[in-house]
């Protein structure tokens, strides 16, 4: 059966087409894939900030219970530490989730063994060096799945702060006291001791970084984790970021060629395509070349910059 290759508009349309070649035809759907692989990283990250934001709310929202509610039954508590669990675990599934989209993405795109792979890897291992959440939080999340829900410990409390008078004796009605209230969600290290393959370094620094009941807050350890991912993610952009410019530029050429083509008085489409048909105008393949893919990675990269010494950031009191 014979083909031909021609840039037009929906079959719907005026039917204006101007001829093109199998080879566009095959550089425009690289093109294509390549943003659709740019876009679908950007959206894997915009999950994993959408989880850590709902653990961050509700971690705020059991802190805001505990300073109003007194009382409350240890059901009531469980209810709670299940709530906390249901967020982590859907935050480490995602964190997962972006990891092997990133890898396998970039693998697919450039090869397993090109400098792109191996750049990306490096942000990886770099990060891992760097920030000893995100190291464990790896690991972690594959003693979750295996081994035990996140939370292993959970404190309510709080105590004083700031309340000491100029000669350093302690009041509570010195200015600028107050009483700050805390529910701490937490995991024991020794929940990696489970998983022969985990380096025992690991286990080591997380009982270093342990308060006194042995125990490790999730939160910092969380923050440095979405910090360490942001950062990997930069590194991502500026692997993709030339063949992402030449993908854009490619489908701009093609549009603008079609559009310059258009008879005078003709409105300008609203999308153009480049198609492989065959007789009677029956359309075999077609890709979308103005599907607005590079509008919406630009805006999610807009929403996440990477989160530089986000484990080093609070709220204000």
């Amino acid at each position: 059966m014979n083909s031909t290759f021609v840039l037009t508009t929906s079959p719907l349309g005026s039917g204006h087409a101007i001829p093109s070649t199998a080879e566009t035809f095959r550089r425009a759907r690289a093109a294509v894939d390549h943003l659709l692989a740019c876009l679908a990283i950007e959206e894997a990250f915009a999950i994993v900030v959408a989880n850590y934001v709902s653990f961050e709310k509700a971690v705020a929202g059991a802190n805001i219970d505990n300073m109003v509610e007194r009382g409350v039954s240890i059901l009531a508590l469980h209810s709670q530490r299940r709530e906390i669990d249901r967020h982590l675990v859907n935050l480490l599934a995602a964190g997962q989730m972006f990891t092997d989209h990133v890898k396998r993405r970039t693998r697919h795109a450039y090869g397993r063994t090109s400098l792109e792979a191996t750049a990306v890897e490096a942000a990886f291992t770099g990060e891992r060096g760097r920030l000893l959440g995100f190291w464990a939080t790896e690991s972690l999340r594959d003693a979750v799945l295996h081994n035990s829900l996140p939370v292993t410990s959970w404190t309510r409390g709080g105590g004083w702060v700031d309340a000491v008078n100029p000669d350093g004796t302690f009041d509570k009605l010195a200015p600028g006291a107050r009483l700050e209230h805390r529910v701490t969600f937490a995991f024991d290290p020794l929940l990696l001791a489970l998983d022969r393959k985990v380096d025992r370094g690991l286990i080591s620094q997380l009982e270093a970084r342990a308060e006194k009941n042995g125990t490790v807050s999730w939160v910092p350890i969380i923050r440095e984790y979405l910090e360490a991912l942001s950062l990997v993610l930069k590194q991502v952009r500026l692997t993709f970021e030339p063949c992402e410019r030449a993908a854009v530029e490619l489908m701009s050429q093609l549009t603008e060629s079609f559009v310059s083509s258009l008879p005078e008085g003709v409105d300008q489409p609203r999308c153009v395509f480049i198609v492989e048909r065959a007789e009677k105008n029956r359309w075999l393949q077609d890709l979308p070349l103005d599907s607005g893919f590079e509008d919406h990675i630009q805006e999610l990269r807009r929403q996440h910059q990477p989160m530089i010494n986000l484990h080093r950031r609070a709220l204000a009191g």
